[in-house]
């Protein structure tokens, strides 16, 4: 399973990365391979995930991944993210399966509106988060997404499930 891995790449803006990787494809090509189902952009100091879906693009392009719709597994975690963003760049993923959000900045509940689309996610990280100190986070976030199988690295039961659906309906 290819990784294609930015972790630790100081990517502040993603646009400047799309740019850099038309530039830069082979010698990307040549680090990293090609055809990569997952994304690594840990550590990276991300603000803003503006440009997501151009990077995603420029990698598709010189087929340094399998094709958006195809990537299983991005992990965005230790960056400076207060949103998801609305460029559409995350819901692109129709096959996106595992995502890890953890230890960002993100605080405010419309990302479950986002997430939502997301049908294929079964595996989600916000931990970490301002988000996840609110009262009811886990139950919230499992309520509104009935598809996961776990979060924050703990698998979620159906008792939990039945329970979360309660406490927030």
């Amino acid at each position: 399973m290819a990784i294609f891995d930015l972790s630790f790449s100081a990517i502040p803006d993603l646009h400047k990365q799309a740019e850099d990787i038309d530039f830069f494809h082979e010698e990307y090509r040549n680090n990293y391979g090609g055809n990569a189902l997952n994304i690594r952009l840990s550590n990276s100091s991300i603000i803003s995930l503006s440009g997501l879906s151009k990077v995603l693009q420029s990698m598709q392009k010189y087929k340094l991944t399998m094709g958006m719709i195809n990537l299983s597994w991005l992990d965005l975690s230790f960056n400076k993210l207060t949103q998801l963003g609305p460029d559409g760049g995350l819901t692109a993923l129709k096959g996106l399966r595992l995502l890890y959000l953890h230890c960002n900045q993100l605080e405010d509940w419309t990302l479950l509106d986002t997430l939502k689309k997301m049908r294929k996610l079964s595996r989600l990280t916000l931990h970490c988060n301002p988000l996840s100190n609110k009262k009811a986070y886990r139950p919230t976030t499992i309520a509104n997404l009935p598809q996961l199988k776990s979060l924050d690295f703990v698998l979620i039961s159906e008792e939990e499930r039945d329970r979360a659906r309660l406490e927030v309906t």
